[in-house]
């Protein structure tokens, strides 16, 4: 939500979008994406950083997840084009119910690209803080979008929005409209109530 406002205001500066089958893209224009798969059971990702010491060695990675549909995920995920430019995936991670787990240590993990996914990863009072002042929302901004997220289910759509919510997130009068409601809107992901 927040990066959508964003692109509102400013156009695109990086890429943190949505796209079906439920995956989450973060590009930061810099060398650096990454793709998170969302499922009932919980989220597997992979990522390319530009700046790293090495690529990571996907299949045997991903024997260190523990569900049969994580392993399959991850292996499917190292196996995109997106994340095979440059340097290849440098780091994969997964979750066993609310935490994230990595293959290797944590500080080699968030070296090798985990840190791309720093402000998804921060509880909801420190996105306030920092989530807002990256995108440069105001506070009142910054708890819409943390309460549209909080309505967010594993579904099509991830959530609806109201008119009201749409009009603040992407006002009629931004520069940028059309490219937000294009990045909110495409594959259907986010609706809006009539």
């Amino acid at each position: 939500m927040a990066a959508v406002h964003s692109v509102a205001e400013l156009g695109t500066q990086d890429t943190r979008a949505w796209e079906a089958p439920l995956r989450y893209v973060a590009d930061d224009n810099q060398g650096n994406v990454g793709v998170v798969e969302v499922r009932e059971a919980g989220l597997v990702g992979a990522v390319s950083a530009r700046t790293t010491v090495r690529p990571l060695e996907c299949p045997r990675a991903a024997r260190f997840a523990g569900a049969d549909w994580q392993r399959e995920a991850l292996t499917s995920l190292c196996e995109l084009p997106l994340l095979n430019e440059g340097a290849g995936v440098t780091a994969v991670f997964w979750t066993v119910n609310d935490l994230i787990e990595v293959p290797e240590a944590w500080e080699i993990a968030w070296e090798s690209g985990l840190a791309l996914f720093r402000r998804e990863l921060l509880v909801d009072a420190d996105w306030e803080v920092e989530g807002a002042e990256h995108y440069g929302l105001s506070s009142d901004l910054a708890q819409l979008a943390i309460g549209i997220a909080r309505r967010a289910a594993i579904r099509i759509p991830l959530v609806e929005l109201s008119p009201s919510e749409l009009q603040r997130l992407v006002p009629e009068s931004s520069d940028h409209r059309d490219e937000a409601l294009d990045l909110l809107l495409t594959d259907k992901l986010f609706t809006v109530t009539s």
